[in-house]
């Protein structure tokens, strides 16, 4: 069905005269009719700061991508979601919980695996060991990997951390749950007012970094162990062959910035934002854009196929493509990976873009900036670039599956040994939860990646 109707604003020429600038949405389609909802304009909430910004910017530019409204809604500088109030998003009382928050045998067991992938390819020109974690959340993973790392003196006593995070404020906290002391340089001085101000318009972690310009902010925690953090995985400096660098990325790579396309009866097109009708319950929806320009790039690199069949959808991340070949050339040399996340194994017929508020799913063009986005990791995308740069790729498994390979049930078991029955009974309820199939342990899945096919990771069953 055609779109609506054609929006008409106003704006400024260079010598200040108003003009009148009509954008033409006579090619647009609807992609699901149904979902718009018909009520009173009396009863429509009212837009906050983002949510006025993006409807201006629509009205005067056009639609915009879903990989855009993504990038600007989470990550606008002051009123984007990972702007707010860190108690608003993490936790019971937030939006959602992550595994590393329901319970601590789910970081002790990651620790474990950085450790075992070490011993595994431990020789004595190889003991400085290098842990990357990207997308810290508040520190909680982090915290119970260093509290696992102590059992191991070897390997603690030759580790450094780096944290790779954009928000000054998950800084500070990431910094007090470490216990870190002799903080420097904790607010990132790659954050500047002008790269602030173009945040919504620039991809996170492409540019090359500037070394007049990168101070890394750096700490040491309780034990000794020295941390740093950095804005992107780009200005984490590349270790020398000696060194056995890790990387683990836990919900991450759901949040990155994702395009959006359907296969139509006349072609690829991929799915916009559009201001709405406004006796719609929702100020924007989604439409459907003919033979984008990055959908014909797509299609000359059959990232699209053009013999795919009708109402296929293909959701493709540049950003987590080439966040994950970083990834891949720094594990190469000497290294491993682990990526968690939510996500399946192969393209979907329905696209996964989705709102998260207070634990439910939600409208993803509700309220801009104070709604969650997500979408389901593609494995299958990431599997075959970091095949590409020439590592070895295991999995995706099931967090269940793995979690019990890495001795879930052993360590609980010694847990709940040495407690009350009120707390043993808390540790198996949060336990369950991470491994049952009807909640976390099938829909988030793991997959390694290792310097080659030919070290295994340790956890997974043979592919």
């Amino acid at each position: 069905m055609p779109c609506r109707y054609m929006s008409v604003s106003h704006g400024q020429d260079e010598q200040g005269k108003f003009v009148q600038v009509s954008i033409d949405r006579s090619g647009l389609t609807n992609p699901n009719p149904k979902a718009e909802q018909n009520i009173p304009i009396a009863n429509r909430y009212e837009l906050l700061p983002l949510g006025r910004e993006l409807a201006h910017r629509i009205s005067f530019r056009g639609p915009l991508s879903i990989a855009d409204w993504m990038r600007t809604c989470l990550l606008h500088p002051t009123d984007g979601y990972y702007a707010q109030s860190q108690e608003k998003i993490f936790g019971q009382k937030g939006d959602f919980i992550t595994s590393p928050e329901i319970c601590q045998i789910f970081g002790e067991l990651i620790g474990v695996w950085c450790v075992a992938m070490w011993q595994s390819r431990l020789i004595a020109s190889s003991s400085r060991v290098h842990l990357i974690e990207i997308g810290p959340g508040r520190g909680t993973l982090m915290k119970d990997m260093l509290r696992t790392f102590h059992k191991f003196p070897m390997f603690s006593g030759s580790l450094q951390v780096s944290m790779v995070e954009t928000s000054t404020q998950l800084r500070l906290e990431q910094a007090q749950t470490l216990g870190c002391v002799k903080l420097e340089h904790l607010v990132p001085p790659e954050q500047t007012e002008e790269s602030s101000r173009n945040q919504d318009q620039s991809p996170p972690m492409e540019s090359a970094p500037n070394q007049q310009t990168i101070v890394k902010s750096k700490s040491v925690t309780a034990n000794g162990i020295p941390v740093s953090w950095y804005s992107e995985l780009g200005f984490v400096p590349v270790d020398d062959p000696d060194t056995f660098t890790l990387v683990v990325c836990h919900e991450f790579f759901d949040a990155l910035p994702t395009h959006v396309f359907s296969k139509t009866e006349k072609g690829w097109a991929e799915h916009y934002v559009d201001v709405s009708k406004p006796s719609n319950a929702e100020h924007f929806c989604e439409v459907l854009v003919p033979s984008t320009p990055f959908a014909k790039i797509l299609e000359e690199r059959n990232i699209l196929n053009p013999k795919a069949e009708i109402g296929t959808v293909v959701e493709y991340s540049p950003d987590a493509i080439q966040i994950v070949n970083l990834i891949s050339t720094r594990v190469k040399a000497n290294g491993a990976a682990l990526i968690i996340d939510y996500g399946t194994e192969s393209h979907r017929q329905h696209s996964t873009v989705r709102g998260i508020s207070q634990h439910h799913f939600v409208n993803c063009f509700h309220q801009p900036g104070t709604v969650d986005l997500s979408v389901d990791v593609d494995f299958a995308q990431l599997g075959k670039e970091a095949a590409g740069v020439g590592c070895g790729v295991f999995g995706p498994m099931e967090q269940g599956s793995f979690l019990l390979n890495m001795g879930l049930e052993v360590r609980l078991n010694k847990l709940i040994a040495n407690c009350s029955n009120t707390k043993a009974q808390q540790l198996v309820d949060a336990c369950q939860r991470l491994v049952d199939d009807e909640d976390m342990g099938r829909v988030y899945k793991v997959m390694a990646i290792t310097s080659d096919s030919s070290h295994a990771a340790v956890g997974f069953s043979e592919n």
